[in-house]
C-alpha cells in the first residue's frame, strides 16, 4: 500500500499527541516478561552464543546489551539471562522511539518497559531515537527493524523516521570492537534488505538462522535472522565511516 499524504498527516498528529500525553493508567503492576512466549527463548537460544561469546568477549568483564525497538522491553529477563558473563549480570537497555503508545489498560509502553527493567539487576528503559544513542554496546538486538515503509505506516509513525541506512550505520559505530548484533525480520524480503544494509555498514555475518513455530497452535510468525559482528580492530568504526563516505552511503 502506498503512503498517502493523509497517512503522513495522521501519523504525525497521532505520534505527536501520544508523545505529549504521558499519564499512565493503574493497570501495570506485573511485568510483561511474565507472559513471554517460549518461542522467543527458543529462537534466541538457537544461535551459537556459547561459541561466539568466548571468542569475541574474551577481554570483557561484563557486557552492555541493547534491545533496539524494545516496545515494552518484554525481552529484558531473557537478555539478562542470556548475556550474563563471568558471573556478572549485563547492563541491559531497552530503547524505544514510540514509548508512549498505550495498551487497553491505559498503561504506556514506557511504564511497562520501566517495570520490566526494574525486574533485572541492571536494566534501563529509554524512550528515544536510537540515532541519538551514545553509549557503546557489546551486543545489540533488532527484532523487525523498519527496512520497508509499510510497517512504519501501520505502526503510526511519521515517514521521517524511515532511515534504515542511517540505523545500520549508527549501529556499526555504536558497537564496541568485536561487538555482536542479532537482526531478525518477519519476511524474507525484509531480511534481504536488512542484510544489504548491514553489509554496507561493514558488519560481518557470522551465522544465519531461519526459525518457524514448532507448535501448530502458535500465533508467532516465522523469523529470518542473522548474527553479525563488528570488526575487532579499535579503529574499525572510523574505517566503516570512511568506506561509507567513499561509496556515497554515509549515515548520520
Amino acid at each position: 500500500m502506498s503512503w498517502s499524504l493523509w497517512d503522513e498527516l495522521k501519523n504525525r498528529f497521532d505520534f505527536g499527541i501520544r508523545s505529549r500525553f504521558r499519564w499512565d493508567g493503574p493497570g501495570h503492576s506485573h511485568p510483561s516478561t511474565a507472559t513471554l512466549p517460549p518461542e522467543l527463548g527458543e529462537f534466541l537460544n538457537g544461535f551459537r552464543w556459547d561459541e561466539w561469546m568466548p571468542r569475541f568477549f574474551a577481554k570483557r568483564r561484563s557486557l552492555t546489551v541493547a534491545d533496539i525497538g524494545a516496545k515494552d522491553f518484554f525481552l529484558a529477563s531473557l537478555l539478562n539471562e542470556r548475556f550474563s558473563w563471568r558471573g556478572e549480570p549485563p547492563r541491559v537497555f531497552g530503547i524505544e522511539l514510540d514509548g508512549y503508545r498505550r495498551y487497553r489498560n491505559l498503561a504506556t509502553r514506557a511504564a511497562m518497559g520501566k517495570l520490566n527493567a526494574a525486574h533485572i539487576p541492571r536494566g534501563e528503559y529509554h524512550v528515544m531515537d536510537f540515532l541519538d544513542w551514545d553509549t557503546p554496546l557489546d551486543v545489540a538486538v533488532l527484532l523487525s527493524p523498519f527496512v520497508t515503509e509499510e510497517p512504519l505506516r501501520r505502526w503510526g509513525l511519521p515517514r521521517t523516521y524511515f532511515r534504515p541506512e542511517e540505523l545500520f550505520a549508527k549501529l556499526a559505530r555504536t558497537l564496541q570492537p568485536c561487538g555482536l548484533c542479532l537482526v531478525s525480520c518477519p519476511t524474507e524480503k525484509e531480511f534481504s534488505l536488512a542484510s544489504r544494509y548491514a553489509d554496507r555498514a561493514g558488519l560481518r555475518c557470522l551465522e544465519r538462522r531461519d526459525w518457524a513455530p514448532t507448535s501448530p497452535d502458535s500465533e508467532r510468525s516465522p523469523r529470518f535472522a542473522a548474527l553479525y559482528a563488528r570488526d575487532c580492530s579499535e579503529g574499525s568504526s572510523d574505517g566503516v565511516e570512511k568506506r561509507h563516505e567513499e561509496q556515497g552511503q554515509g549515515g548520520r
